[in-house]
Order: C-alpha cells, then structure tokens, then sequence
C-alpha cells in the first residue's frame, strides 16, 4: 500500500500473463459466462473456424488451394491444435499422393522412351505445384523435398542413357572416319576436322558422365545407372574411350564409389570391373591397399577373372603389375573365405601360364655389407658360366654352402616363390632376396650352442693336418672316430660327396658342420623327437589313446594293461591318468 501505484502495473501484467487461455483449454472446459461473454464469443469463433477447415478438408481432394487458405486465413486463426494437425495431414496426403503417383508413372516408364520424357515434364510440374503448399504440411513438406532428389535422379538416368547412345554413334563415327581415310577418294581435310570432332565430342561425354557420377556417388541406384553407361563406353569405344576416362580421374571416381558402395555387391563390382577396363595396376592397387575389405577383395579378384577371360592377353599385365604378390597377400589374410579362395585359385592357376615377371618391387633385403658380400661370393661361385642364373640344382648346392638345411621339396618351393617367370632359374636379385628370407637363425651354425660350435671347430682345426680349413677323407675319419663313430672310408666319401658342394673331394668348416648336425645327436633331441612322434595333437602332452595305438603299431609285445601299468608308474606330475606330460615321459624312458 505504500509503495503505491508504481508496482501495480506490474503485478497486474503478471496477473493476466498467468491467465493466457488457449483454444484447446477452451474446447475442454468449455467457456465461463454467458454467451456474451469474452469466453463465450471466442469459443464461438473458434467453432467457426474449425467448421470452415472442415469443410475445405472434404473438398481438399479436388481444391487443396481451399483448405490452404482456410488454415492462413485471420478469421480462422484461433484453432485448436488438433484441427490443425488433421487439416495439415489431411493437405499432405493429397498433395504426396498426386506426386507419389506422378513419380511411379515416371519410373514405370522405359528410359529410353518419349513416354519418360513427357511424365517426367508432368513430374517437374506436379513437383512445381506440390512446392506451393509445402508451407501448410508440416513435418511431411521434407517427403516432397525427397521426391524432388529423386526426380533429378530419373532426369540424370535418362540423361545417362542418352550419353550411353551417344557414346556408341561417336565410336562408329569414329570407325567409320578410319575406314574412310584409307579410302582412295579420301579428302584428307574433311576427315581430320571430322575426326577433330569426333575426338572433341568424345571428350565431351566422358567428361559430362565422370561428373555426374562424382555428384552421385552417394545416390547407389544412380551411381549403378552411371558405372553402367561408362562401363559400356569402354566396351564400345574401345582404347580412345578408356585414355579418356583414364586421363579425367576415373580411377579415384570409381574406386570411391567402389569403397562407399561395398555393402552393395552390384554397385561396387560394376565399380571395381570399370577400374580394371581401366586400368589392371590400378584395380591390383585398389585390392592391396582394401586388403582387410572381404568384399572388396573378392569383387575385384571375381573383376580380374573377369577381365582376363574375356581378353587372355591381360594375363601378361596382370602378372607383371604385381597379380601373383597381390594373391599371396589375399590368401595369407583370407584363406579361410571360400569364395574368395576359389577366385584366388582360378586366377592363380591363369597366372601360371604367364612367364611375365612382377615389376612390384620387393619387401627391402636387410642384410649387413659382409653378409650381402658372402652371399654374392657364394653366388659366383656356383655360377661358372658366368650367365647371371643359377638352377635348381645349383641352388640346393647354394644352400649347402650357405650351411642352410633344407629338404629337396623345400628347395623346390623357395625357387618357385621368386621364379615367378616359370624358367626354372634365379637371378642374383632374387638369389639375393631368397637368401635374405632365412637370414642367420636358419644357418647351420644356428643349430648348435656356441659352446658345442667352439667345441667342434677346435676339433675340426685339430685334423686340419695341412691348414687349408679343408678336410679330406683320411682327416675326416679321424675326426668322426674321435667322436665315437666308426664308418668305412666308402662311407666317409659318400659323407663327403652328400655335403661337398663344389666338388673338390674335401669339406669345409660349414660343410662338417652339416654333416656333425646329421650324424650326432644328443639324448635330450631324441627324448624329444621321441615325444613329438607320440604327441599328435600337438598339446604338449601325450593321450593314453594315441600312445596306446602308436606302441601297439610299433610292436604287438606290449598289452593294454601293460602300457597303462607304464602309464600308471610313471605319474608323478598330476592325477590324469589320461595324458603323459613331457617330464613323465622322460621318467618313463628312463626306467624303459
């Protein structure tokens, strides 16, 4: 009260504002007062106003105009929420209907007809009269908003078809200028500005279909539509076309779309077949670096199977950008995919009939100087006639004097790993590059501790009578009956022979080494090799079964009881009767 009338005015906006009644809270509790009331003559026009909308929704079918401008008419502001939304849905069905219907009609239609062309005029103009009431949708104007893209997308389809024609007129433009020019009525002036043309319009396509095919990359049924026409260009259009596309960037085009499009097999194999038309090292490249993408990786094989049958000369390209290096990184990684397996092997064995060898350079050599010098050495060596290769033979003799301990079939694998041209040869790099494969760990020095290894070579100086680290045949009996055997001097020179890989009839220091590592073995490599003969599963233990089948296979003198009565003393190590640990094993030879 003293404070006056200055906090009145205040209080009593808040008051009012508190007050604010909506057409939905009228239509609930109906109006307070009379009908002449404030209430009263609001909820009378707001019933009129909800019959005006009404009745434009009956006619909306055929007069949608009429119910737009019911619901943006100041009379019939005031109406309730759920009015609206009914007039507003009631105007969004008419209106999608008349499009949606529009747009089937349009697709419906062949591509290549007058037929598409008119409705997709008529499509343009329905889109045109459905943008008018977009304002008075709601939530639905984005649905015309999406028949709009995909109207643009039917008018980018026809368009692609009609550069897939034109393609196709200009390549036999082209021919047609070829044969002409040979012609002995030729005029050499008009056939090279028709042939300048040609070239121009060629040009002109390539470049107009790449950029749509950029700006749709995201839109899978036309980026299908346009991978299709270029696809055709190259077939029909030949080497011209293809420089073209090469020329544009069609290789990072497509192999985008290819990456985008993996989880839809049709898009991105159309993608990856056109890269390959394209070029072979590109679609080899495109594999190696998606190599963790199954899809990809099988797509652009099944494309390289392709590409190859239907021209056998691509076998050649193939190998030489690097196919053969590209397949063993597929099968190193997806080995166990069936599908992928199959089309790895069905190129593989095209491969085969390839002598190209690889231009893909090869993992780095990591060697030091003085091994890259010995293994050089060893190279020359073995190559007398000095042609630059060596043969299989000769390369088991490398491995020899390399102290390498490799089976024949081994051998045989090493060398068809780098003899990638099928000669049966090895140049130096790839000598080189085999060599380096094994490094240290896998020569025979490697195979013994360095105080057996000191042991041996003190031995081996000992009996060099003459001092030429070489021993003979007299010198090496010596030295194996001072090891506790006792061969014939027959069985000496067939020793020597066995590992004399130049033969001179005498051996050297990693030849002996060789022959050492074969002759004499210790009992804790016996034991071991013993147990690896029984333990087939490859668990670090031996089960009851398969020892018992395997003792019974190597003499019928042993009965089940008496094998598990074996078992039985030797445990010691766990209570399970049903394995034999490595220990126990060694327990039970030991008491054998």
């Amino acid at each position: 009260r003293l404070a006056g009338d200055a906090v009145r005015p205040e209080r009593r906006g808040l008051r009012q504002g508190t007050r604010t009644l909506t057409a939905d809270s009228l239509l609930a509790k109906g109006p307070k007062g009379g009908p002449d009331s404030p209430q009263g003559l609001r909820h009378r026009r707001v019933m009129e106003g909800h019959g005006r909308v009404e009745g434009a929704m009956l006619t909306a079918e055929y007069s949608p105009h009429l119910l737009v401008a019911a619901l943006s008419s100041k009379d019939n502001a005031d109406l309730s929420t759920q009015c609206r939304m009914q007039a507003e849905s009631r105007l969004a069905t008419v209106v999608l209907d008349r499009v949606r219907r529009s747009f089937l009609c349009t697709s419906l239609a062949h591509p290549r007809s007058d037929l598409r062309l008119g409705r997709l005029r008529q499509l343009k103009e329905d889109l045109s009269w459905a943008n008018s009431f977009t304002s008075s949708m709601g939530e639905k104007a984005k649905e015309v908003g999406r028949f709009r893209e995909d109207a643009k997308a039917l008018e980018a389809a026809g368009r692609a078809q009609a550069l897939r024609r034109e393609a196709a007129a200009c390549a036999k433009e082209i021919e047609r200028l070829d044969i002409e020019e040979k012609a002995p009525w030729a005029k050499p002036d008009d056939i090279s500005r028709r042939q300048a043309a040609c070239t121009e319009r060629r040009s002109a396509i390539v470049a107009e279909t790449m950029g749509m095919l950029r700006a749709w990359t995201r839109h899978g049924e036309m980026a299908k539509e346009l991978l299709g026409a270029l696809v055709c260009m190259a077939d029909v259009g030949g080497d011209e076309f293809r420089l073209e596309m090469d020329r544009r960037g069609l290789g990072m085009a497509a192999g985008a779309v290819a990456d985008v499009w993996a989880s839809r097999p049709e898009v991105a194999r159309l993608a990856l077949r056109l890269l390959g038309m394209v070029s072979v090292e590109l679609l080899i490249s495109h594999i190696t670096e998606a190599i963790q993408e199954g899809t990809i990786v099988c797509l652009g094989v099944a494309a390289l199977n392709q590409l190859t049958r239907d021209d056998p000369r691509l076998i050649d390209v193939v190998a030489e950008q690097g196919g053969r290096e590209m397949l063993d990184e597929v099968d190193q990684i997806w080995g166990s995919e069936r599908m992928i397996a199959l089309q790895s092997l069905n190129l593989r064995r095209k491969l085969r009939k390839s002598s190209v060898k690889s231009l893909r350079p090869k993992k780095p050599v990591e060697l030091a100087e003085d091994d890259v010098v010995r293994i050089r050495g060893c190279f020359d060596a073995i190559d007398e006639d000095q042609s630059g290769s060596i043969e299989a033979e000769e390369l088991a003799v490398a491995f020899q004097l390399r102290g390498i301990k490799a089976t024949r079939q081994e051998i045989l694998e090493a060398l068809a790993e780098v003899d990638l041209d099928g000669s049966g040869k090895v140049e130096w790099p790839e000598f080189l590059y085999l060599m380096s494969r094994y490094g240290t760990s896998m020569t025979i020095e490697a195979q013994f501790t360095q105080e057996r290894l000191a042991e041996l070579r003190e031995v081996f100086s000992a009996f060099d009578a003459n001092g030429d680290s070489t021993l003979d045949v007299k010198e090496l009996g010596l030295v194996m009956r001072s090891v506790g055997l006792c061969p014939t001097d027959m069985e000496i020179k067939g020793m020597i022979n066995e590992v004399d890989a130049d033969q001179s009839g005498r051996i050297e220091f990693p030849e002996f080494l060789y022959l050492m590592s074969r002759k004499v073995s210790d009992p804790e490599n016996q034991h071991r090799l013993a147990f690896q003969f029984f333990d087939e599963e490859r668990d670090d233990c031996i089960q009851r079964r398969i020892f018992i089948r395997k003792m019974q296979e190597l003499s019928s003198e042993f009965s089940v009881e008496d094998l598990d009565e074996m078992i039985f003393q030797a445990k010691f190590e766990n209570a399970d009767l049903d394995t034999l640990t490595y220990k126990e094993f060694i327990k039970m030879m030991m008491r054998s």
